[in-house]
């Protein structure tokens, strides 16, 4: 009896395209020659449409190399790994200098999928006051272990740092516990909110030049292809109702949000107040000429001129975004109040208080800011004239 012809298994190869991702394959393959690898690994929706980018890259372009080694960072696929190679010969057979791709293991090695959404988890450490914080997010893999992902971000300047690696069970507890600890203060969150979160830095990243951790663009995708980013802040959805943004927000409620342990560095950073503090400087010496309505006339204005040149409505919009977050982490750690002030100040960041001249919040902040650098001014001034003071007498012949 004749046996059986076996199937030949199918060699991975790239599926066929449609019309939507053959314009896509064209634009990237123009980018590639001119924009970073990390943007174009940005907009690649799938591995599999990895690997047909990798089979059509220019192999007469040394831009193709740089892309080649992103592109293997990111993707573990057996398929692309393979197109990798093949498009890596070619290259090294027009002289361009390449990594050798089979003997490196790229680190981590994610699957293409969880287990289940269920079992992921996150959480965020406490923003400080320059809008950095810690996330740490653990994602299942399909047979065992999980893939764990650590990182510092910045709402306003970017991912400043992340590692990713896979782990068994018993170390991804062992870790979980360690960055718990040394967090401190850290709150429970959504893969949703934390991918909110780690895109927004992303993205400010790219915007300003900063190199992203090639861990991220790896973990990134795997995250990007089971979940999507927030429409809204998380509060939004977190408490029933908002605050009503038409009642004004007192400086004594700003006080006692303020006074919160976890908002004790939500101070403006020295070097953008110096020039401030120069300016206000130089007025003293001819505010005495001036009546007392006019000096104060005076000192708001050179403020009001400040805050329009450093806190443009995009920074305030960033600063609006960063108490939601602070109201998340209140309301997760069930301090309610706190929550409620926070979120009513966001509320707030955005208008502009006709006294004032400015957001009442950034009002706030700054006379919060010059009071603080006053005070060391004091302190400065004072150790200064103990010193002279406890100098020895000296006798001069």
């Amino acid at each position: 009896m004749p046996q059986k012809k076996r199937k030949k298994k199918k060699s991975d190869q790239a599926k066929p395209m449609s019309s939507e991702d053959k314009a896509l394959l064209d634009t990237l393959l123009e980018k590639c020659l001119h924009v970073p690898p990390e943007q174009i690994l940005q907009e690649i929706p799938t591995p599999a449409f990895a690997l047909t980018l990798v089979e059509h890259l220019p192999t007469r372009q040394e831009a193709s190399v740089a892309l080649l080694r992103s592109l293997h960072r990111a993707y573990d696929q057996k398929g692309v790994r393979k197109a990798i190679r093949r498009t890596a010969f070619r290259l090294k057979q027009n002289g361009f200098a390449v990594p050798s791709f089979t003997s490196e293991k790229v680190t981590p090695s994610f699957s293409p999928e969880t287990k289940t959404t269920d079992e992921a988890e996150a959480f965020l450490g406490v923003i400080d006051g320059t809008g950095s914080r810690g996330v740490y997010i653990s994602l299942p893999k399909t047979v065992s272990g999980y893939d764990i992902g650590i990182g510092l971000i910045n709402d306003e300047t970017g991912i400043t740092d992340f590692h990713a690696a896979a782990y068994s069970k018993k170390k991804m507890k062992e870790l979980k516990t360690a960055v718990q600890q040394e967090m401190e203060v850290n709150v429970p969150a959504s893969i949703p909110h934390v991918l909110t979160l780690t895109e927004n830095a992303y993205s400010k990243s790219l915007e300003g030049d900063l190199q992203v951790p090639e861990d991220y663009l790896a973990f990134r995708s795997l995250m990007l292809s089971r979940w999507n980013v927030l429409e809204r802040s998380a509060i939004l959805d977190s408490l029933p109702g908002v605050p009503d943004s038409s009642e004004p927000v007192t400086t004594s409620q700003l006080q006692k949000l303020f006074s919160h342990p976890a908002l004790e560095t939500w101070l403006i950073d020295p070097a953008e107040m110096e020039p401030l503090l120069l300016e206000l400087d130089t007025l003293e010496e001819g505010l005495l000429l001036l009546s007392e309505a006019q000096q104060e006339e005076r000192i708001q204005a050179i403020k009001e001129k400040w805050a329009k040149e450093h806190f443009p409505d995009t920074r305030l919009t960033t600063l609006k975004h960063r108490l939601e977050e602070m109201a998340y982490m209140f309301h997760k750690r069930d301090e309610t109040n706190f929550a409620a002030l926070a979120l009513s100040a966001a509320s707030r960041v955005l208008e502009t208080d006709t006294f004032q001249g400015m957001s009442p919040v950034l009002a706030f902040l700054l006379e919060e800011t010059l009071a603080y650098y006053e005070e060391l001014r004091d302190e400065a001034s004072g150790e200064g004239e103990a010193l002279e003071d406890e100098s020895p007498l000296i006798i001069r012949p």
